[in-house]
């Protein structure tokens, strides 16, 4: 496949096929954009919107706009104008050229995702998500979210919303509201509050020191405990910078790798145990996976796809 020359300056340098049969033409924002000219069978098999666009019947008995349409320059498919070229252009890169020359930028990924639901590309979905996992590029959590809405994308709930709840309250903004939507962003609001509430509960009173038989001197493992956990675990819970989060899962682990001082290992280890058996350390996730069941069944059953639709042989967009 060799694309032309571009002997006409409206051709697109790359994607305007000699060989192909069909002419199609980007109208961002209702402006005549480039020409792109294209193969059915290539974007047939790839999209089930092209599919049916291409499966209109096309002899002397059809509509004009099905017979005439896209075969030439002069009378182009016109792309709907909510289409931008850079968009397009991202889709028939992921398309028409290898893996190897696709790029792996952020931008190119949050496009292509964008294009794939436009035009029902369940693979370059898969791509996409896919290749976010492979690189390790962290999505922000409320474009994630908000990604995983739009696209019913379900894995990309529940990572999402695991770092939302992790966000102080004055993150929690308008434009974050905006992407998650009024229900979704009323859960996680009612969640971090729950979430909030056993935190502080869980440092207000020291937990009781459970005895190993082998301590040799129980009160004085009482005291250190005592005086250990109201001198430091509230600070270490409640710490006001954000790099400094950590869950109560997390500190328990912490806690249990920790030297105490006039504290036996046995009596330490005791005690965190039945620590973890009171449900304290798993309360945060177990409030975050009921947030992501409330949030799933949220979920619309269908990714949004394009807002177009084809009448007459016209891509028309609503």
């Amino acid at each position: 496949m060799s694309s032309t020359d571009s002997v006409n300056g409206n051709h697109h340098p790359t994607f305007y096929f000699l060989d192909a049969p069909v002419v199609f033409q980007i109208f961002p924002g209702g402006v005549p954009g480039v020409l792109y000219r294209l193969h059915p069978g290539v974007l047939g098999i790839r999209s089930p919107f092209f599919a049916t666009l291409f499966s209109l019947p096309r002899g002397p008995a059809a509509h004009p706009n099905v017979r005439l349409e896209g075969a030439s320059d002069d009378n182009p498919i016109q792309l709907p104008i909510t289409l931008e070229q850079q968009d397009f252009d991202n889709l028939l890169c992921y398309i028409y050229l290898g893996p190897s020359t696709h790029p792996k930028t952020y931008e190119f990924l949050i496009s292509l995702l964008k294009m794939s639901a436009f035009f029902q590309i369940n693979d370059g979905i898969a791509h996409v998500i896919q290749q976010f996992e492979v690189q390790g590029i962290a999505l922000d959590a409320g474009l994630q979210f908000e990604l995983a809405r739009l696209y019913r994308i379900d894995e990309w709930i529940e990572s999402s919303v695991e770092q939302l709840v992790k966000l102080p309250f004055t993150k929690l903004s308008a434009e974050l509201m905006s992407q998650m939507g009024n229900a979704a962003f009323s859960q996680l609001l009612k969640t971090k509050g729950e979430i909030e509430k056993v935190r502080r509960k869980f440092t207000f009173n020291a937990p009781p020191v459970c005895t190993h038989p082998d301590c040799d001197n129980p009160p004085r493992c009482t005291a250190s405990w005592t005086c250990e956990w109201y001198r430091s675990v509230p600070k270490r819970i409640h710490h006001p910078k954000e790099e400094c989060f950590i869950t109560l899962a997390g500190f328990l682990i912490q806690l249990s790798k920790e030297n105490i001082t006039d504290l036996c290992n046995g009596c330490r280890d005791r005690t965190i145990t039945w620590i973890w058996g009171t449900g304290y350390g798993t309360k945060e996730m177990d409030l975050t996976k009921q947030a992501v069941e409330a949030l799933m069944a949220l979920q619309t059953h269908e990714p949004v796809r394009g807002t177009v639709r084809i009448e007459n042989g016209r891509l028309i967009a609503y």
